[in-house]
């Protein structure tokens, strides 16, 4: 046990000394020691490690006045790549090196009701072979494949075939399915816990530690993360923050087949159809449209809040709504921030506004009203590379473990 205890602390500390690095770098090893509090002797003994695994390289640091100049450490980004794909209104694939380097990308249109999950998942491993095959990287120096995908095995009715979670609600066994196709070993993700991983290594989640991530997109999501680590739940399935319902009895219809999901006022599906149902003759947006509601999209309601006062009062109810939501979150949760994103959070400033408006009016404890609830600075193509990096880490920790293991047997 004691043996097993302090190899688990030696891959820790290696584990430590990357992240610094690949955060820092170019970083001595004397910086390493100030910002891990690590003793000497353990850096230097790790670091070594690294080197001779070919993970991080020596630079010559530029010209110092005073003194030896100390050798700075770098990682070495060609030692491995990772590739990330993300399956959601697009399949959008990235070749990455070490440092989450975008080397290549590929992406291409989905057509919800039309690609079903089978085929999403089949065109997804084409693409991703084909881009392995454009960068000419060698496969055997490709450590992984992240996918990220809407979500599997959950309740839906017939309507969810008009929602590009089309075909999501089976079973899908995306992992065995997907490494016999690319021949590589794949990581899979839920798509909230890959747009959360983008907000630990890139976003805000690099000021935060602890926070609540929530996207409000064409569906509501999101995760609770705690000291920078994801609760996954029993059964790795949390976030689903959309089907909590407001109105149970009489509310809106969701495609999981039940009444009134947040997801069904506020996500882009929502906001539209809550216009089909209040647009009129007087309304601007209906006579852009020439009465032809069929024809309203998420995009053209958002240009419309500028200009269309229906539009614009539908934006602040469903900030409202949400509002409500969030005081749920804080009054269960008790976050120190809750970050925002998705489209819906960025077509309307006034959906914020009333969002955190009622939610401080109505937070249970004084203290938790101290909650801060920011706007995602990233873009979701940032955020998206989250999965590609978890991925990264995992390779990097895979290889510490090994390395260890070798040690192990070799001292036996």
């Amino acid at each position: 046990m004691e043996l097993a205890t302090q190899k688990l602390v030696r891959e820790f500390n290696a584990m430590t000394i990357l992240n610094v690095i690949r955060e820092n770098e170019p970083i001595s090893r004397a910086d390493i020691v100030k910002i891990t509090k690590l003793a000497f002797p353990t850096v230097m003994r790790i670091v070594d490690m690294l080197i001779n695994g070919n993970l991080v390289i020596e630079t010559v640091p530029a010209e110092s006045t005073v003194g030896r100049r100390p050798m700075l450490l770098c990682m070495n980004k060609d030692a491995f790549y990772v590739i990330g794909a993300v399956i959601h209104s697009n399949i959008d694939i990235w070749m990455l090196d070490m440092q989450s380097n975008v080397l290549s990308k590929w992406s291409e249109l989905v057509h919800p009701g039309k690609d079903t999950a089978e085929d999403q998942l089949a065109r997804t491993a084409e693409m991703i072979n084909m881009l392995i095959a454009s960068c000419g990287i060698e496969k055997e120096r490709i450590a992984a494949v992240s996918i990220a995908h809407p979500g599997t095995d959950f309740l839906a009715n017939p309507r969810i075939q008009t929602t590009q979670f089309a075909g999501w609600q089976k079973p899908h066994h995306i992992k065995p399915l997907m490494e016999e196709a690319i021949g590589l070993p794949v990581r899979v993700e839920n798509i909230s816990r890959a747009f959360t991983y983008g907000e630990i290594y890139h976003g805000l989640g690099r000021h935060y530690k602890d926070f609540l991530l929530v996207r409000v997109d064409s569906g509501v999501s999101g995760c609770n993360v705690i000291n920078s680590k994801i609760l996954e739940g029993k059964h790795g399935v949390s976030g689903e923050f959309g089907h909590t319902s407001i109105d149970p009895i009489n509310g809106r219809l969701c495609y999981c087949g039940n009444r009134g999901c947040i997801e069904s006022y506020i996500s882009k599906w929502g906001i539209v159809e809550t216009l089909q149902e209040r647009l009129d003759s007087t309304s601007p947006l209906y006579q852009a449209l020439r009465g032809s509601l069929s024809l309203l999209t998420f995009e053209k309601a958002a240009e419309a809040t500028q200009y269309d006062p229906v539009v614009a009062e539908v934006f602040r109810e469903a900030g409202r709504l949400f509002g409500h939501t969030l005081v749920n979150f804080v009054n269960m949760l008790d976050p120190n921030a809750i970050i925002l994103c998705g489209d819906v959070v960025t077509a309307s400033n006034d959906f914020v506004k009333e969002a955190e408006r009622v939610m401080r009016a109505s937070i249970f404890s004084n203290k938790a009203r101290k909650v801060k609830l920011l706007v995602s600075p990233i873009r979701d193509s940032q955020r998206l590379l989250g999965t590609a990096t978890a991925a990264i880490l995992d390779t990097l920790a895979g290889y510490l473990h090994r390395e260890n293991k070798k040690k192990a047997n070799a001292s036996d």
